[in-house]
């Protein structure tokens, strides 16, 4: 995988994990503003508790807080704002945790405050404060997945603390009760763990999944390397190395006397060269591939040629257009070159989503299971040719001493289904 690709699926994989920790604050957010609504509903409605001014406040910028992470669009909340949240909002939080029975403005009774739910409902938010810190510990890539965990922990225990702590600071003794709920407290270190062990995961998928991708654009590139280098060779076995074997059977000693169609072979080659460097995915009128074939049959000495074009100024890819003339040309040659007294016969059908072209001869014929893998003829002149570009397909067709028929067929790629029918044909008619 080159460096830019490299580069690219990290990139992308960082913006994944961006998203990912956006979308945790956001649900975590959501979770606090509504235990925040439920003690707002329990102890101040129905209980009618009286708290002092500047605690109320506190808990009023801890919604505020909830609500902007909840709703604000995500170009607002950046990697730096964040960062900034995941550690502002819990220290806010475990601050009037502490200070939650020193806030109650009633006497206390029997040892303990007037309205004890106090502590039983807003000790819930400790489970979203150490998740925030959770998030913020996590992005530090220096510590390993298991310093972290052992982090929030840590942290946890301390949470887990506040609630004792709190009233004692302001009552100087500690109920059996508050006890049994500071033991309860430390569960809540169950769920920054999780919130890690979950996160590791997704992490770990999206960087499987950005390898499949690297791999995928890898084949991709390949198959694009290895379909030009197919052409090349195409190119160099018609053209090239057709004149050039022409060429050679008119030297005559130190001279060399060229009849006038094999200079026109050299001329065509030339320019078959020239328009390699040009680009092949303009559009090609029908007219053009009806004259190209029609050309190509004058040119060779081909006199049965049947074209029939429907809707002339309608334009086909340019890749499908060169395809279909170079196979043409191709399976023209080689029935002059494999069959010398049969005269071939050309039937092309052109209509905008079809192009059908039949070449055949009543030679001697060849078997094709007989053709080595690696020659550049049929195989790769015209059957990979065809197949290489989208929508293309060849049949081949011969028996010894009766017949060769080459079936050219390109049709306008609508769907994947279209694809795989075609493809399942090909080999149907490969195997029979």
């Amino acid at each position: 995988m080159s460096a830019t690709a490299a580069a690219s699926a990290g990139d992308s994989a960082e913006m994944k994990l961006r998203d990912l920790d956006r979308v945790l604050s956001r649900l975590l957010a959501t979770g606090g503003l509504m235990i925040l609504l439920m003690w707002l509903v329990i102890d101040v409605v129905v209980d009618d508790s009286e708290y002092a001014g500047w605690w109320v406040s506190g808990h009023g910028a801890l919604a505020a807080s909830f609500l902007v992470m909840a709703i604000a669009p995500p170009r607002l909340l950046t990697v730096r704002v964040l960062d900034h949240a995941w550690v502002l909002i819990p220290v806010l939080g475990i601050f009037l945790q502490l200070t939650a029975f020193i806030a109650e403005s009633r006497p206390r009774a029997s040892g303990l405050p007037a309205d004890y739910q106090i502590w039983q409902v807003t000790w819930m938010l400790t489970a979203v404060y150490l998740c925030f810190l959770a998030l913020r510990i996590a992005q530090s890539r220096a510590a390993s997945r298991s310093i972290q965990l052992i982090r929030v922990a840590l942290l946890g225990g301390a949470f887990a603390l506040a609630p004792a702590l709190g009233f004692w600071w302001e009552y100087r003794e500690l109920p059996l009760a508050l006890a049994s709920h500071t033991i309860v407290q430390f569960t809540n270190s169950v769920f920054p763990v999780l919130l890690l062990l979950f996160r590791t995961r997704v992490i770990s998928y999206f960087a499987v999944q950005e390898r499949w991708r690297a791999r995928a654009e890898a084949a991709s590139a390949a198959k694009a390397r290895l379909v030009e280098e197919r052409e090349l060779a195409r190119l160099a076995h018609d053209t090239v190395l057709g004149t050039l074997n022409s060429a050679a059977l008119w030297f005559r000693g130190d001279t060399v006397t060229l009849p006038a169609p094999v200079v026109e072979m050299a001329r065509e080659a030339l320019h078959a060269l020239d328009a390699r460097a040009d680009d092949e995915s303009t559009a090609q009128p029908l007219s053009t591939v009806a004259q190209t074939i029609v050309s190509t049959a004058a040119q060779l000495g081909v006199e049965d040629v049947v074209v029939d074009c429907d809707n002339r100024s309608t334009t086909v890819p340019g890749p499908a257009a060169s395809a279909v003339g170079d196979a043409v040309s191709e399976a023209v040659r080689n029935s002059l070159r494999h069959a010398p007294g049969a005269a071939p016969r050309i039937v092309a059908s052109l209509s905008p989503d079809r192009i059908e072209v039949t070449v055949e001869d009543d030679g001697p014929g060849f078997d094709l299971a007989a053709v080595p893998l690696d020659r550049m003829g049929v195989r790769e002149s015209i059957v990979r040719r065809m197949i290489d570009v989208p929508g293309g397909d060849a049949l081949i067709e011969s028996a010894p001493d009766r017949f060769t028929r080459v079936h050219l067929i390109w049709q306008h790629p609508i769907d994947v289904a279209d694809e795989h029918t075609r493809t399942s044909s090909r080999h149907a008619a490969g195997a029979s």
